[in-house]
């Protein structure tokens, strides 16, 4: 594969990650969020990808794969089952609302720019280019995961964020060792496992999936 083509699948991977990420803070429907977290791990997938053919690292590719069974179809489809199939589908209460949410996920983007303007200067190489991206995603994650209300929702945000994460090594340092990653998946996987199981018991005594509602019956 030559620079170019690399550096042009690679830009347009990328800017297709950060897509996902910001249309998760529009969309309502939560099974729709969960696709789009999909979406956003396969982007992922390709990142890891690409950087491996790229460099023909075996080991990248290796990784690239476990990300895709992980991240692309395990977690969500863990999610997934923290979603009533009936009724309460949608996030009809948000600490911001959508319009608001939107603005503020772009200015977040901007921030990024800026923030990490200086640390693209000491490397000015295409790949490092595309590191406000990264950043960007995990800003807007970490947005999420303060002002979404429902458990599944905070679920799909934390899984953004350790995504992100992922990008920004993509981006800095093509990709982690497989066994540093592979045990960081099983720690995100069981964590998201156990979540989702104390939120559908949470849902089956009190048939409620808000956090609001369930600090108030705390109360």
């Amino acid at each position: 594969m030559s620079v170019g083509s690399f550096t042009s699948l690679f830009y347009f991977d990328i800017g297709a990650f950060l897509f996902f990420t910001m249309a998760i803070a529009w969309r309502k429907s939560l099974f729709g969020q969960v696709r789009l977290l999909r979406a956003n791990a396969i982007a992922l997938f390709l990142l890891g990808l690409l950087s491996g053919i790229y460099a023909k690292d075996a080991a990248l590719i290796g990784l690239s794969i476990v990300i895709l069974l992980v991240r692309a179809y395990g977690i969500p489809t863990i999610i997934a089952r923290a979603i009533p199939h009936s009724g309460d589908q949608w996030e009809s209460t948000r600490v911001v609302n959508t319009t608001a949410s939107i603005l503020i996920v772009a200015a977040i983007t901007a921030f990024a720019y800026i923030l990490t303007e200086p640390l693209v200067a000491l490397n000015p190489t295409k790949r490092i280019a595309s590191l406000p991206v990264g950043v960007s995603a995990l800003l807007i994650a970490v947005f999420l995961i303060v002002t979404r209300r429902r458990i599944a929702t905070q679920l799909i945000a934390f899984a953004l964020f350790d995504n992100a994460i992922s990008a920004c090594a993509f981006v800095l340092t093509e990709g982690v060792p497989l066994v540093v990653e592979s045990g960081a998946l099983l720690d995100v996987l069981l964590l998201i496992f156990v979540l989702v199981a104390l939120a559908s018991n949470m849902r089956s005594q009190t048939q409620s999936m808000d956090i609001a509602e369930l600090r108030e019956l705390h109360e």
